[in-house]
């Protein structure tokens, strides 16, 4: 099957980024798909809805794992293509990184281009959460991180998962606690809150999402926390870079 293009193709913080944002108004097509993801056909294909009551501001930044897809060399742009096949079931996420580069499947309000202006980033249904206020769908945007490759590969999608993650949080003036997990969100769903952000970014909740594994790199919760703190500390270099360079 042929590669799909991108609308827009744009560098931030070192990564590039190929823009293929999906339309306002597009709707389920096939019905059998759609019933498979809880919809029907006719039904909106997207959330259509900005974040955070509407305003387009995002209050955080969510970290995902995908797995890695086997002989493959951009395996953003299949999953992508995967979303616009109706192949994704309900998942919709912002950001699909790799260890080349990136695709941005919903407005991020990145203002790189006319389809994603300041100001206009959408909700994603990708923390579990449905439509909660207050939830990850409706206040954060999403980064899918792909791994569970070699060892080379890994290292640089993670890298440049953090690239992203930083540039996203200095475009929206926020701070590095700002930055969470999935399983934080699942944490939330369920009641868990903590005062320390990194310790509900952690916190296993038996039969429910563990989110971004590779990047927990284990079960174990102590061992998971060092990891995800040590991604934390890649992100907030790259933060501190786009600060300086802002200041400059």
């Amino acid at each position: 099957m042929a590669q799909i293009k991108p609308n827009n193709t744009y560098k931030i913080n070192g990564v590039t980024v190929n823009e293929k944002i999906i339309p306002d108004g597009t709707r389920w097509k096939n019905s059998s798909k759609a019933a498979k993801a809880g919809f029907r056909a006719g039904a909106l294909y997207k959330k259509q809805k900005k974040l955070t009551n509407n305003t387009g501001k995002p209050l955080w930044v969510t970290i995902h794992n995908t797995d890695d897809i086997k002989n493959v060399r951009d395996d953003g742009e299949q999953y992508t293509r995967a979303t616009y096949n109706e192949n994704m079931k309900s998942a919709r996420v912002h950001f699909f990184v790799d260890d080349i580069c990136a695709w941005q499947n919903l407005k991020a309000g990145t203002g790189k281009s006319k389809n994603d202006r300041e100001g206009s980033a959408e909700a994603g249904w990708h923390a579990g959460d449905s439509s909660v206020t207050s939830g990850g769908n409706l206040t954060s945007l999403s980064i899918e991180i792909i791994m569970n490759d070699t060892k080379a590969h890994d290292r640089k999608a993670r890298d440049n998962g953090a690239r992203i993650a930083a540039w996203l949080l200095w475009k929206h003036g926020l701070p590095i606690d700002r930055l969470v997990t999935h399983t934080y969100w699942v944490n939330n769903s369920a009641g868990k809150t903590f005062s320390d952000v990194d310790r509900q970014c952690t916190n296993p909740i038996a039969g429910k999402k563990w989110c971004p594994a590779y990047i927990f790199g284990s079960s174990n919760q102590k061992k998971a926390l060092r990891r995800w703190k040590k991604f934390k500390k890649l992100v907030q270099k790259y933060l501190d870079s786009e600060i300086a360079k802002a200041g400059e």
